[in-house]
This record gives C-alpha cells, structure tokens and sequence, in this order.
C-alpha cells in the first residue's frame, strides 16, 4: 500500500495536459535511503510495462548492472506471486509480455552497447554513482532514447557529495526553474520546468538543518517504516557525511570524510611511547606504484589502543618499489627488535614477496578468521569491520596515536563507501579534478588494519628477535 506522501508525489509525477498527454518525460526524485523508491521504482516499472499495449520497453538501469538488478528482486516476486503472473513470463534477467512483445529488462552498466535503443520508460537507480565515462554514456544513450509519444525517465537517487557531477548538475538546473516550491518545513522541493518537461521532486533535510536532531531525521524520513532507532544506530556507526547524505539526503560539502579532524586532533599525542618489550601488532600499506607506504604500530593500553604511525615516500629516480620494499622491511625488522610483535598485517597483492621473506626471518604473519592464508587483503570481508574499529576508536577517542603531518593529511583524506544497508568501509577518494591523482591514504589503511589485527590475531608466544 502506498502512503499519502508517495501518493502526492506520484500524483505529480503522473501528471497530464487537457490533452491527456504525459506533462513530464524526465523526472528527478531524490529520497534517502530507506523510504522505498526502488520498490516504489519497481511498482512504475511494471505500471509501464501493463500499461502500454504498443511493444513497451521498459529498460532499468543503474551506475552498476547488480544495482539495477534490485528492481528487479522487488519486481519479479511480484509477478510470480500475483495476478501478473497470467500475463507477464519471468526470466533471469528480465520480465516478458509476451502477448504484446513488451519486455523489462536490465541493462548493463556499459554505455557504450546501448545506444539505439527505442525506450518507453527508463527507471535510473542511484544517479548520483553516474560518475565514470562508461556510467555517464549509459546515460546519455538512455535520455536521447525517449523517441516515443510519451515516452519518460525517472532518476531516482540519494544526494551526491560533489555538485560537480551529473547529479548536480540537474539538481541546480531544476533550482533555476520557472516554478519553485519548497514547504514550509523546509523537507519538500518541487520544482517544474514546463518548457523542457522536467520535474524535481526533492525529499530532504535543509542544508541548514542539525544532522543530529531526531525530528530533523523524521522529517527527512517520511515513510512511516523507517525506524527512528535505526537512525540513532547509523548516526552513530556511520561517518557524518555518510549519514547526511544518505540518511537525511543532503549535500554535503565535500567527499564522504570518515575521520573529523577535530576528533583525529582529540586522540593526539606528541610525546606517546609504546615501551620496549611491550606486545605489538603491526600493518602495512604500500603502493608501489607511487612509491607511498606506512606502517602502523598498535599496542592496547586498558581499553585504549596506542599507535604510531610511519609514512614513507621515495624519491623520483630511486628503484621505485625495490626501495620501498626495502623501507618497510627496516621498519618491520625494526620493531621486531624492539617489541614483542604478535603478527604482520598486510595485503598480499601488495607485498606477498616481501612479507614471506620477513616470515622466513621470524616475523609472524597475520593469519586472520576470515581466511586460512597469510595476510590481510584489502577487500570487504576484512576492510568493513577494519573500517569500523577505526571509525569507532577515534570517534569515542580509544586510541591515542603519535601521527605527524603527513600521517595527519592521509587519514583525514580517506574516503567511505556505503556498501549496503549498514555495511561500508574505507576508500581512496575520488581525484580532486579529472586528470589529478587521488589523494595519499596509506597511513588510514595500515592504522585500520593494525587495529582489527589486534583485535583478531591471538597473541604470539613464539621466539623473538633479538638482533639482526
């Protein structure tokens, strides 16, 4: 069943003239996360599918080809489990109508393979992914696609980060309409541009509004199913660009920053030692391609974790990644002098040779719950609960570390990913500009890293290095 709010906005978006012709052929509908579009999305999908007897084609799509399966998850059982199923033929990855030669179906996420189709509704899911060459082409083959009378797109979509995007741009454009409304409250944009036959309708916290207030995210939740406890859980789990954006659908001002700076600056400590003999565990990050690294040192104290944080760089010129190997091999041979290392955290894709040779000296490797091999790779199985425990002890100020400037500048740089409904991790942020490099964010890996392997590898009991 439909609500009232979903009823008013459809209301809209169905709107037609005297005529009984469709007002609007591109419709923008931003929503946070949570409140129902892409079922809602699916419903419109199937509508358009039933509705029109002239061969539909009705073409989902999204930033990535699993993305825009969802609708179909909420279409298909939908079918099979309703009336439709006497008209409509379910496959793999596509709904049929056979008796008209209608078909839904997803259409991956290369653009370049899509030009030439003859659309009669294409639902984009999560515009504000639409980012790379390939996303964007997809796009733009659909939009020029609507050669139908009556033919229409709908993007459906949270906020984006940058306004510098395709997103962003029809977001502003649709500010500069003829006709703007915005509610009294501040949680409801409808804007209308009847000459270029576009629609915005807009559901989200006013730029001004406080992220933390619990009426702010009712208000910018209007499906009576989203939980306010929930809410609370993300506010408090997710990084506040994260939340914002996702939760609230706001633009935020810059990309997804997971640490604040003013939390990072609360954990500092200039003069932190960790003292000679005590138990450590080490993590490394190296891109041997920038010939960038660091090398975090974690060691619990009580409930508070102590870490130091090593940045190497090498010089253009040097034997790029033969020297890097070689500084974080001294780093780690250096430790194993002076501490009890429990174990080395490391991504196998990055220095597998360097690390089974350290191993073959008398480092213990890192051998984690999620995998019975050495290492710790980069991925989602081991960098989501990473991501989180760093997240976690900085922002409830658990740890106390010694980072200078560059170890400063690389944390604080990281990027987040939202990969589910409560899942994300850490990334290396998009390039400032096109062209640009992304910024350094290896000291933000290895402290991530360092942690879980603290939390996770038991304590080494074997022989210890005296001297190399």
């Amino acid at each position: 069943m439909l609500e009232d709010w979903q009823r008013d906005d459809l209301d809209l978006i169905y709107e037609v003239d005297a005529a009984g012709r469709r007002v609007w052929r591109r419709v923008l509908w931003g929503q946070a996360r949570g409140n129902g579009k892409t079922p809602t999305c699916g419903g419109i999908a199937l509508l358009e599918l039933m509705a029109n007897d002239d061969a539909p084609r009705v073409f989902p799509a999204a930033g990535a080809r699993d993305q825009a399966k969802l609708l179909l998850e909420f279409v298909k059982p939908a079918v099979e489990q309703g009336p439709l199923r006497d008209y409509l033929a379910v496959r793999a990855n596509a709904v049929l109508r056979p008796s008209v030669g209608g078909v839904l179906r997803v259409l991956s996420a290369d653009g370049d393979l899509q030009h030439g189709l003859n659309v009669s509704f294409a639902p984009i899911d999560e515009l504000h992914v639409f980012k790379t060459a390939k996303q964007l082409e997809l796009y733009y083959a659909l939009a020029t696609a609507l050669k139908r009378p009556g033919s229409w797109e709908m993007s459906i979509t949270t906020a984006g980060w940058s306004k510098v995007s395709l997103l962003g741009e029809r977001y502003d454009a649709m500010l500069e309409s003829p006709d703007v409304w915005v509610s009294e409250d501040g949680f409801t944009t409808i804007a209308r541009d009847r000459d270029a036959q576009a629609l915005m309708i807009w559901r989200g916290a006013p730029a001004e509004a406080d992220p933390s207030d619990p009426a702010v995210w009712r208000g910018a939740n209007p499906a009576s199913w989203v939980d306010l406890d929930y809410l609370r859980m993300q506010a408090h789990g997710l990084p506040a660009n994260v939340f914002r954006r996702l939760h609230l659908n706001q633009w935020t001002e810059g990309n997804e920053q997971v640490i604040a700076p003013s939390a990072w600056d609360a954990c500092g400590d200039a003069g932190l030692v960790v003292e000679d003999g005590a138990a450590v565990w080490l993590a490394v990050n190296a891109n041997p391609r920038r010939g960038s690294g660091a090398l975090a040192v974690v060691s619990p104290q009580g409930e508070t974790q102590r870490a130091l944080v090593q940045t190497f760089a090498v010089e253009e010129g040097e034997r790029v990644e033969e020297r890097l190997e070689e500084l974080v091999a001294g780093a780690v041979r250096a430790a194993m002098v002076r501490w009890r290392v429990q174990c080395l955290a490391y991504d196998p894709w990055q220095l597998d040779d360097t690390a089974k040779r350290l191993e073959r000296e008398g480092v213990p490797l890192y051998r984690g719950v999620r995998s019975s091999s050495p290492g710790m790779p980069q991925t989602d199985p081991f960098m989501v609960p990473a991501s989180r425990m760093l997240y976690r002890h900085v922002a409830e100020g658990t740890i106390r570390h010694d980072a200078g400037r560059d170890a400063r500048r690389q944390v604080l740089a990281v990027g987040a990913k939202q990969l589910g409904r409560d899942s994300w991790r850490i990334v290396r942020p998009e390039p400032p500009r096109p062209g640009a490099d992304a910024p350094e964010v290896g000291a933000a890996f290895a402290l991530a890293m360092g942690l879980l392997a603290c939390e996770e590898h038991p304590v080494y009991n074997g022989p210890q290095i005296e001297a190399w």
